[in-house]
């Protein structure tokens, strides 16, 4: 009679064993499958943002709270999300202030250069810098140079222009999208 028991207890136990599979199995599987997704409408949804900045004429602060938020909703995906982006803007007077964001999760050293003139900083997370050029030519070349990489671009004096460093991680995986709009 306690043999049946412990047969009986045997298969109850591997029955359990073999239900939970699929939701472990499933948990694990899409790792990496909605960065596609997620890398895309940060694409389209960036520009947007600054665009909604600039009518209501609060476009940096507009920017970074949407990384902010960006940020803090990828976080629930159980994705950890760095920003790091560069923006310019014509000013009244006819010169260019651009403005750099770094939303990295740790401190970054960038250094600005737009056509020869350097600036060199360092950022906290969430910190924006910003530098006026007074007479920029109608295209210009900005190059920004940060954790090992660097950057050049041709961008427009009269243009709002705006390159965003894109990283998500997950795990082990890693996706990293650079978007010039």
């Amino acid at each position: 009679m306690k043999g049946q028991y412990f047969i009986m207890a045997s298969i109850i136990l591997c029955s359990l064993v073999f239900l939970s599979l699929p939701a472990f199995y499933k948990s694990t599987q899409y790792i990496s499958s909605d960065f596609k997704y997620i890398l895309h409408n940060i694409e389209s949804e960036f520009p947007h943002s600054l665009n909604l900045g600039l009518e209501r004429d609060m476009p940096i602060e507009t920017l970074s709270n949407f990384t902010l938020f960006v940020r803090g909703a990828l976080k629930e995906k159980f994705l950890h999300a760095r920003f790091l982006w560069m923006v310019s803007l014509m000013q009244p007077d006819g010169s260019v202030k651009i403005y750099v964001g770094n939303f990295l999760d740790e401190d970054c050293e960038v250094n600005l250069v737009v056509e020869g003139v350097s600036r060199n900083t360092v950022l906290s997370d969430g910190e924006v810098f910003s530098e006026t050029f007074p007479s920029l030519p109608e295209k210009f070349y900005a190059s920004l140079e940060f954790k090992g990489k660097e950057k050049e671009i041709e961008w427009l004096r009269d243009k709002t222009n705006l390159y965003l460093y894109a990283e998500l991680s997950r795990n082990t995986d890693v996706a990293v999208k650079e978007i010039e709009a």
